[in-house]
Order: C-alpha cells, then sequence, then structure tokens
C-alpha cells in the first residue's frame, strides 16, 4: 500500500562553498506514520528525484513537529550528493510545496498538485 503525504522544501540558513543553500524536505508530523523514521535515528531510504534513484535518510525527534529528510544523500552508485543540488537540478526549488508517495522505504517526489 502506499500514501501520498504533503511536505514542504525548507532551506536551513547555511550555504555550501558553491553558495547554494543547504535544504531539506519537512513533513508534518501528524504525518510521519506513513513514513519510515524512528526518534533519534538515521533511517535509510530510496527516494526518486527526477527520475532518478538516490539513497537518503529520514530524521526525527521527539521535540520537532516534523520529520525531514536529510540535506546529504547519495546516488545509487554510493557517490555523496547535495540534495539541494539534485533539488535545484529537477526544477525545484526553496519553499515548494511537494508531495511524497510513498510505500515502504521508498519515497517519490513531486510537486503538489
Amino acid at each position: 500500500m502506499s500514501f501520498v503525504v504533503p511536505a514542504i522544501i525548507r532551506g536551513l540558513g547555511q550555504t555550501y562553498s558553491d553558495g547554494v543553500e543547504r535544504m531539506e524536505i519537512h513533513i508534518a508530523i501528524g504525518f510521519a506514520d506513513h513514513l519510515p523514521h524512528e526518534f533519534g535515528h538515521r533511517v535509510p531510504i530510496t527516494m526518486s528525484i527526477g527520475g532518478t534513484q538516490y539513497v537518503a535518510g529520514i530524521r526525527a525527534t521527539i521535540n520537532n513537529p516534523y520529520i525531514w529528510i536529510c540535506p546529504d544523500i547519495k546516488s545509487e552508485q554510493g557517490k555523496p550528493k547535495k540534495l539541494a543540488h539534485v533539488l535545484s537540478d529537477a526544477g525545484f526549488n526553496k519553499n515548494d510545496h511537494v508531495s511524497l508517495t510513498v510505500s515502504g522505504n521508498s519515497v517519490s517526489l513531486s510537486l503538489h498538485s
């Protein structure tokens, strides 16, 4: 069974050496049950962005009103990537409202309609 969950791309106010702002994808805690997560630990997921698969992670803490997809991801071959670069290359921007289609540990990103 898959679920569609609303999320928002958020900037973190810090930039990489190339000037690009670090980004995460935030999901309201009310939708957390539809995503694999564990408080205090990073949970690995497979994430599709712009038709390309990546290895990403979801984090959650008890004190946050959201869970988030971490700013550091990897290609399927294990090459480190930055979520901000991958999102930008796929046409996504900071503060975009997006949808996550979740099926187990697989997540696919699309613009929220």
